[in-house]
């Protein structure tokens, strides 16, 4: 403010100039010092010491001060540079420089780059905020503060604290700095336009193709500043915008005169070369490369070893810009939001670095992968995920960590080769896995088993034998396969011997990558993640070149069958699973014997109990008669477990499926030509399945049983209740035995029942099997028939005559204190220990009858006696006064409470309701009630007598001695009443009790 008013800037001075102006002293003092050959603003520097200035003061005004000392001390004294200035010190320095006659005039003060100032200090935005705020209050609408600034206001934290005082916001978009540069720098003359139109027009396709897949990629507008912005592309044009942000921490190096300069000079490298050359994106570099050495954005060293790839040759040269290129990219941010998808691949390289537009980049593309790959040998690059990055410490301490073992695994031929074949085996295995073979029509999958040394001679796999070129001959190999002859199922398959030192070098560089990250672990520094990042590319790159060779080999393996004949195919295992096919026939000789589709329904028939289950694979006859069924009955012998069934005939040279062996298993136990038992229970055709067969034992049944045996077995297990259809005989057996156990203990039981009878028979049959125990049951037939009659009768007899008993006994409890109980009690003892409860007649109904009229003549007594006293009770209660003197209601409550409303009733016409009756008032209980009967009535007054004296207190008295010998005795139990009585008056109307 002080410059713009041709005043110092020092506070002090500027304030002293002010005073002289304001006095008129100004030109007079100014003139002064001149004349004495001295610089006026020179002198104000030495405000407080210059003698000039005090004499020219002097001379000017001689009452300022006694002395020239004494000007100096005052203007130091009047005159401070303060530490700081306060709002008001401000407000009249203003007013001082901008008021003219009187008048604040309309003012615009400009604050230029703002962000610079403040920075990130939040007390220097403060002071602006207030300066502003004060300026504005005082001065009104006719003062103007303007912030500038490379930052919106909202651009940084401290910024946006300004945004309540600053609210008017205008910005330069980058459009704006596009026009600017384009209408100084880029500027062209308009009959030079149609040239360079025509050629960026047949050069279109170069361009289109330029950083494609990222957010810099050229874009439709591009077409209408293409002419304009040459010899800028404006994918590079955006390139350079994303660098400049990207290598300059404090932003100015995206200024609009920053970018002018870059701009210049790339046009002026440019100018004197042919129409469709262009300023290629690594320029940014050389013209920043200083100042980013100066900032620390870029390492002296990385500076100093891009600089010598450059060693005069066209190789060095475009290596030194890929490592710039580089470095560039490896500087823009990668956060999601700011990522713009710029990576550091040879194809983004080729499209940054080409310069003449008509030769194209073709053979640029060509060079630069392998320039790329021998920066990556020299250690001046790293491959990270397929980008390349500038080798830093911590990268090439880990390429080294990687070449001492590389070198060291080389050597070491024992364990490449074992680790060579390792990987064969595992490509085969993982080229064969899951390889199945179906067989036949009944698709039974064979499995092929891959073997590394010679296979054994039996097993249900398909063999195939894996040899390779580096540990056999080739012609061994062959002699091998013929010498094993035309009927066996081995397959060989030979690997060849192909490319095996790039093979070795590989493995070795393989190893060596995953060594290193394994011995150096997981960094913390970005620079170590980075070269962690770069190992790793580096191991999948050598696992990809390694499995393709790998691939190579087994595309070019021989598949040989047993006796010599190869086998071709497009691939590995469509020539194994053509030998397979082959070796298949061969181990499995008898299969088709047992080969259908149909064995699963004729399963599902058998499990039902259908004995004509194999009609669903073509067989009509027994089941016998089968082929499967025949082997199973003859292997079966004596005794085969359902697993062992199954592995005989699942493996050569059968090979059935297991459908087929269950279906016949079932089969054969239903006709009764084997037996199943399980844990010791014998079963039948129903309860067998795939999920217990395995551990079934399956015997030959040496019994047949005959079509009238079987009626007569299913009409006797009927006659009891057993349900039995026709060929599930066998089945219904065991529940017939057990129903008869059962009838045996529902006849019988504890006294006075009859005891169990003997079940021995019984068990003896059913600890037998199948057709045996079948047979055995039919030769008891009639006296089984005979025993279930007997005990069905008894269980019906034993049903009605118990609950009958049960009644007595409860009957006889109430009775015990009767006379005619003890008869009663004596017959009931002998039927517990004759056990004769079913004994005939019925011994049961006369003792009920004996019994029940002894308690019904003895409730009529228990009664009638209550009756009478409660009747005569009663009655006294109803002649007393104090009675007589309550309410209707309050009589029924009372006798509500003491029960003495009515008489209880009881019912005794059927045995069951003497029973009940007893169970809710027994003798007993009578005879209780009837003696409290006296006492309940007492109370029962005494409450009326309370209610007609609610004062009254209740006494109990002593009753009179039963014997009175002497007057002396009579007066003694006078003078005791008396004196209760008294004591007791003295508190209210007494109700004398008798105790």
């Amino acid at each position: 403010m002080f410059r713009s008013a041709g005043l110092p800037e020092d506070y002090a001075a500027a304030r002293f100039v002010l005073f002289l102006k304001k006095n008129g002293y100004l030109e007079a003092v100014k003139r002064h010092v001149e004349a004495a050959g001295r610089d006026f603003e020179r002198e104000l520097a030495e405000l407080y010491v210059s003698p000039l200035l005090a004499k020219a003061i002097l001379e000017v005004d001689p009452t300022f001060a006694p002395s020239e000392k004494e000007v100096r001390a005052q203007i130091k004294a009047q005159f401070p540079r303060p530490n700081e200035i306060s709002d008001a010190e401000m407000i009249a320095a203003l007013e001082d420089v901008l008021v003219s006659e009187g008048q604040f005039p309309c003012t615009l003060i400009v604050l230029d780059e703002v962000q610079q100032f403040i920075g990130d200090s939040s007390e220097r935005a403060y002071k602006l905020q207030e300066v502003a705020e004060v300026c504005s209050k005082h001065f009104g609408a006719r003062l103007l503060f303007v912030g500038t600034g490379q930052s919106a206001i909202t651009g940084t934290p401290q910024l946006e604290k300004l945004q309540a005082r600053f609210r008017i916001s205008v910005e330069l978009s980058d459009a704006d700095v596009d026009t600017v540069i384009r209408r100084i720098v880029l500027a062209k003359k308009p009959d030079k336009e149609p040239a360079i139109r025509e050629v960026l027009e047949k050069c279109s396709g170069e361009i289109s193709r330029h950083l494609q897949g990222t957010k810099l990629a050229p874009r439709p507008e591009d077409r209408e500043v293409l002419v304009a912005d040459y010899p800028l592309l404006p994918v590079r044009r955006r390139f350079w915008e994303q660098a400049m942000r990207a290598i300059d921490p404090s932003g100015t190096r995206a200024e609009l005169r920053n970018q002018l300069i870059t701009v210049f000079e790339a046009v002026k490298a440019t100018a004197e070369k042919p129409l469709g050359t262009v300023v290629p994106a690594d320029f940014v570099y050389d013209e920043n490369k200083t100042q980013m050495v100066q900032t620390g954005v870029l390492l002296r060293e990385f500076q100093e070893m891009i600089d010598r790839l450059d060693d005069g040759t066209e190789e060095g040269r475009l290596k030194s810009r890929l490592c710039a290129l580089c470095f560039l990219i490896g500087k823009f941010p990668r956060e999601s939001a700011a990522d713009v998808g710029l990576r550091a691949t040879p194809d983004t390289l080729a499209d940054l670095l080409v310069e003449d537009l008509r030769a194209g980049s073709a053979e640029l593309r060509k060079q630069i992968p392998r320039l790329l790959e021998e920066l990556v040998e020299e250690g001046k690059l790293i491959s990270v995920s397929g980008e390349y990055r500038l080798q830093t410490r911590e990268s090439a301490a880990w390429e080294s960590e990687y070449r001492s073992r590389l070198s060291r695994i080389r050597n070491d031929t024992v364990a490449l080769a074992s680790e060579r074949a390792e990987l064969l085996r595992t490509r085969v295995r993982d080229a064969l896995r899951g390889l199945r073979i179906p067989h036949g029509q009944s698709k039974v999958i064979r499995k092929v088993e891959v073997y590394f040394e010679r296979p054994p001679a039996e097993g249900p796999a398909i063999p195939v034998w894996v040899r390779d070129g580096w540990n056999d001959d080739e012609n061994s190999v062959l002699a091998d396969a013929r010498a094993a002859g035309p009927e066996s199922p081995l397959t060989i398959l030979f690997l060849p011997r192909r490319n095996p030192e790039d093979l070795k070098k590989l493995i070795a560089s393989t190893k060596a990558a995953q060594e290193t990250l394994n011995a150096r672990g997981t960094p913390s520094t970005t620079e170590g993640i980075e070269a962690r990042k770069a190992m790793e590319t580096r191991l999948k790159e050598a696992e990809l070149k390694r499995d393709a060779l790998l691939d190579e080999i087994l595309g070019h393996a021989r598949v040989i069958l047993a006796g010599g004949a190869e086998k071709t195919g497009q691939n590995l295992v469509e020539k194994v699973r053509d030998a397979a096919q082959d070796a298949i026939r061969r181990l499995y000789t008898r299969f088709d014997d047992g080969d259908s589709p149909a064995w699963p329904a004729a399963y599902e028939r058998a499990r039902k109990g259908d004995l004509n289950a194999l009609e669903a694979v073509g067989h009509n006859g027994s089941p016998e008669d089968h082929a499967v069924c025949r082997e199973i009955l003859a292997f079966v012998a004596g005794g085969k477990k359902g697993k062992e069934i199954r592995k005989q005939f699942m493996a050569p040279p059968f090979g059935w499926s297991q459908d087929a062996i269950d279906a016949a298993l079932i089969v054969l136990v239903g006709s009764g030509h084997l037996r199943a038992r399980l844990n010791g229970k014998a079963l039948s055709q129903k309860d067998l399945n795939h999920s217990n067969i395995g551990v079934v034992d399956f015997r030959l049944e040496t019994k047949t049983i005959t079509t009238h045996q079987r009626l007569a077995l299913r009409k006797l297990f009927q006659a009891v209740g057993v349900p039995a259809k026709p060929n599930e005989e066998a089945a219904a057996a065991r529940q017939f035995l057990e129903k008869m156990k059962d009838l045996a203990r529902s006849a019988r039981g504890e006294p006075p029942l009859p005891a169990p009878p003997s079940t021995a028979k019984l068990e003896e049959l059913l600890n037998l099997m199948g057709n045996e125990q079948l047979a055995a049951i039919y030769e008891m037939r009639d006296e089984l028939t005979r025993w279930a009659e007997e005990w069905q009768g008894q269980a019906k007899l034993a049903q009605r005559r118990l609950p009958r008993w049960q009644l007595l006994e409860e009957l006889y409890r109430y009775a015990r204190s009767l006379p005619a109980a003890a008869e009663v009690g004596t017959q009931m003892k002998a039927l517990r220990e004759h056990r004769s409860l079913l004994s005939e007649p019925d011994p049961v109904e006369p003792l009920i009858k004996q019994v029940a009229q002894a308690l019904r003549e003895a409730l009529q007594k228990a009664r009638s006696e209550y009756v009478d006293l409660y009747q005569r009770k009663k009655k006294e209660l109803a002649a007393n006064e104090s009675w007589k003197e309550l309410a209707p209601e309050e009589q029924t409550e009372i006798l509500d409470r003491y029960d003495l409303s009515s008489v209880p009733e009881f019912q005794a016409g059927t045995e069951e309701e003497l029973l009940r009756s007893l169970e809710e008032i027994s003798l007993e209980e009578w005879a209780t009630r009837r003696d409290a009967l006296p006492e309940r009535f007492k109370k029962a007054l005494e409450e009326a007598q309370r209610r007609q004296e609610p004062e009254a207190v209740s006494v109990t008295v002593p009753p009179p001695p039963t014997t009175l010998h002497d007057e002396e005795e009579l007066l003694s139990w006078i003078r005791e009443v008396e004196a209760k009585l008294r004591e007791a008056l003295k508190r209210g109307p007494v109700i004398v009790r008798w105790e």
